[in-house]
């Protein structure tokens, strides 16, 4: 079929937009606030979240260059087993320091489970980062979902003709007018020609209608959660996929010398990515050689200032590269 996603990471996304737009406006019903703002509170909790983990794709690439290279220690290369703290840390430290998201401190909160792998490997690491960019594109095509259903419900609006009362002939045309309706100005169903995922959307929504009182927002959230866990779950055999794909394309060389290739994407899925180029956009922000600091110490001070503006030049080429990938 046409609609249908040419590959598993775009069905995955086209999964993950879906559901991730229906928890969130369901759960969001159960606020005391006005419905008609559930959209651009949506756009504004997925840019919240897309920054975030921009951020920490970068962090996580450079320490992936220190961990598994022998760039800082010659003991270390592709086959290292650092421990699971210094991936939580620097989680700890994008999310909640720098972003302000709740979380827990690892360092003095102990993990409620222990998990089977004592310590991490590339393969781990790889994943994480394919992890974060899966979510950079989940969460800027559910943006763009969002801004479309709010074009389309002000056309709606400006051409309403005058309302004009008609009674359904049986009930079962009245259900469905009323499940029409329902499709067409709320926004927590999601057209998708997948019926499948469909049914899944609409019985994710049928389990907050239980939830009442004071306290179900809380409830919602909870549920929320664990409905989102589960979707990850259902992401990892991909972006395992994807990383072992990645290590398959790692030599020891590649450690020796410090620069782990970055795994790729399909080639349709690498060019509609939003996090393009992420790999050149962390090694800007890496530590500068040594070679290059006497360098630039023996330099005129003229000179000096051409480094300066090329650099800046470079800096705005990486810019491009992350944020417009077809820019000239």
């Amino acid at each position: 079929r046409a609609d249908k996603p040419p590959t598993g990471w775009q069905a995955g996304l086209l999964c993950a937009r879906v559901l991730w737009r229906t928890l969130f406006a369901t759960a969001a019903s159960k606020a005391p606030i006005s419905k008609a703002g559930a959209p651009v509170l949506f756009m504004a909790s997925c840019e919240s979240l897309k920054q975030a983990c921009k951020k920490l794709l970068t962090q996580t690439w450079l320490e992936t260059q220190l961990q598994f290279t022998s760039k800082v220690s010659k003991y270390r290369n592709i086959k290292s087993r650092p421990n699971w703290s210094v991936l939580e840390e620097k989680q700890f430290e994008v999310f909640s320091k720098q972003c302000g998201f709740g979380l827990h401190d690892p360092s003095t909160t102990a993990a409620s489970s222990a998990g089977s792998k004592p310590a991490s490997g590339l393969q781990d690491w790889l994943e994480e980062v394919l992890a974060l960019r899966f979510a950079i594109d989940w969460l800027s095509a559910s943006m763009q979902d969002a801004q479309d259903f709010i074009d389309q419900q002000t056309r709606r609006l400006q051409k309403k003709p005058a309302p004009r009362t008609r009674l359904a002939g049986d009930p079962v045309e009245a259900q469905l007018m009323a499940l029409k309706e329902k499709s067409v100005d709320s926004f927590a169903m999601m057209w998708t020609d997948d019926a499948e995922l469909r049914g899944v959307a609409s019985l994710v929504a049928r389990l907050f209608d239980g939830l009442e009182g004071p306290s179900a927002l809380y409830f919602a959230a909870t549920f929320t959660s664990q409905m989102l866990l589960a979707l990850w779950k259902g992401v990892e055999p991909l972006l395992a996929h994807q990383a072992s794909m990645g290590i398959a394309r790692i030599a020891e060389s590649h450690a020796v010398t410090g620069t782990l290739p970055p795994p790729q994407l399909h080639e349709l899925d690498a060019d509609k990515s939003q996090s393009a180029g992420f790999d050149l956009v962390a090694l800007s922000y890496g530590t500068v050689s040594k070679d290059c600091k006497k360098l630039v110490s023996a330099l005129p001070r003229g000179v000096l200032m051409c480094i300066v503006k090329v650099q800046t030049n470079f800096r705005g080429y990486l810019f491009r590269g992350r944020d417009f990938v077809r820019a000239p």
